[in-house]
C-alpha cells in the first residue's frame, strides 16, 4: 500500500506511539528519502517514546539527513542505550569520520561509535 506524504505526516503525529513507529518503519522500508517528510522524521527523534526515537534515528541515518547531526549529537545522552548507540552510528556515517576520529569518539563514549560498521 502506497501512502501519500499527507497520510504519513498524519501518522507521524498520531497520538499512539505504535502508529508513529509503524509510519517510520514504512518510511525506512520505502522507496527512498522523501525530502518533504525529513523535518517530521527529525521531530520524531525528540519523541517521548524510545522506540519512536530509535526508528527515527535509523530513518535519518538511512536517508543521510545531514541537518539531523545536531539532534543526533544530543541523543548521545539519551536515556535509552539503544537510542544512544543508533545516534552514535548515525553520526559516524553522516559526518564521514575517518578511523582516527572514530576511535577518539569511541574512547570518549567508552564504546564503538559504529557497532558492526566496516572500518576504513
Amino acid at each position: 500500500m502506497l501512502l501519500t506524504d499527507g497520510e504519513l505526516r498524519h501518522e507521524l503525529s498520531a497520538e499512539e506511539a505504535e502508529r508513529r513507529v509503524e509510519a517510520l518503519r514504512w518510511l525506512r522500508q520505502g522507496d527512498g528519502p522523501r525530502a518533504a517528510l525529513a523535518p517530521h522524521v527529525l521531530r520524531c527523534a525528540g519523541d517521548p517514546h524510545p522506540m519512536v526515537r530509535l526508528v527515527a534515528v535509523e530513518v535519518l541515518r538511512d536517508w543521510r539527513v545531514k541537518e539531523a547531526i545536531p539532534a543526533l549529537a544530543a541523543l548521545l545522552e539519551d536515556p535509552s542505550r539503544h537510542v544512544q548507540d543508533a545516534a552514535s552510528e548515525a553520526l559516524w556515517i553522516l559526518s564521514g569520520l575517518d578511523r582516527t576520529i572514530a576511535e577518539g569518539v569511541r574512547e570518549l563514549l567508552g564504546r564503538d561509535p559504529a557497532p558492526g560498521a566496516d572500518r576504513r
